[in-house]
């Protein structure tokens, strides 16, 4: 069983759909149906840490374990928090394997890489609804481009909180590669457009990117995987974005 997230949807739908199929639904994020999660009669309970006002309750149900997944503000601890599920369920073994295979993946990318971004920055923002921000350092995205030692721009490595920032400012998170977190068939139309996007040096360039927030935004190995493979797409294989490559 799982709880839907904040937007009502399950995570990854429009990638792994196949994941979470069969997998009961127990309501929204921070408001779950205790009816629904005693009728299923779970043997294990996970409840992150901002829940604690249903941990007395889920605990008459079964065991529940509080999950911190932002104790550690020099970033997510994806790796860790993973680790720690393995060790409730009895799978370690399992999960180093899971781990073992991502760092296979980083170190051939990293290999294939080369010194394609020597002396290169990327830079990554998220947009929604004409608002822009850029997350944390502690982010899951930049842990996965850190992993592979990517250059970020230096001024996402000074940051840790949230930042909110308008149009008119955003010469500032430029840099050689940008990453765009927004749903390209929503917004795709007021980015290509907007003109102080389109005098970016990355636009410019044709190294301006808008990426899927369903695999830019994830807790776990399958979302690290799948960063890579969209990572894989842009600086490995040279894939232009479809929205900024009609500019160039």
């Amino acid at each position: 069983m799982v709880v839907d997230n904040w937007g009502g949807g399950r995570y990854f739908p429009a990638v792994l759909p196949e994941k979470v199929i069969g997998i009961e639904s127990v309501g929204a994020e921070g408001t779950p149906s205790l009816e629904k999660i005693l009728m299923l009669k779970p043997d294990l309970i996970l409840l992150p840490d901002y829940g604690t006002q249903y941990y007395k309750q889920l605990s008459a149900i079964a065991p529940t374990v509080l999950i911190d997944p932002w104790k550690d503000k020099a970033l997510i601890p994806i790796k860790e928090t993973f680790r720690y599920i393995s060790q409730l369920v009895g799978q370690e073994e399992k999960a180093e394997e899971v781990l073992n295979q991502y760092q296979k993946r980083i170190e051939e990318f990293h290999k294939l890489l080369g010194v394609q971004l020597e002396g290169l920055e990327v830079s990554v923002i998220s947009h929604y609804g004409g608002s822009f921000w850029f997350a944390p350092i502690y982010i899951s995205y930049f842990q996965v481009l850190k992993d592979i030692g990517l250059p970020i721009k230096p001024v996402f490595l000074k940051k840790n909180e949230l930042f909110t920032f308008s149009v008119e400012v955003i010469n500032q998170y430029d840099a050689d590669i940008l990453f765009i977190v927004d749903n390209p068939n929503t917004s795709a139309s007021y980015l290509s457009q907007e003109p102080l996007i389109l005098s970016l040096k990355a636009v410019k360039n044709g190294r301006a990117y808008i990426v899927d927030p369903n695999i830019w935004s994830f807790y776990g190995p399958i979302g690290m995987n799948l960063l890579v493979d969209d990572l894989s797409k842009y600086l490995l294989e040279g894939k232009q974005d479809p929205y900024f490559k009609t500019l160039l």
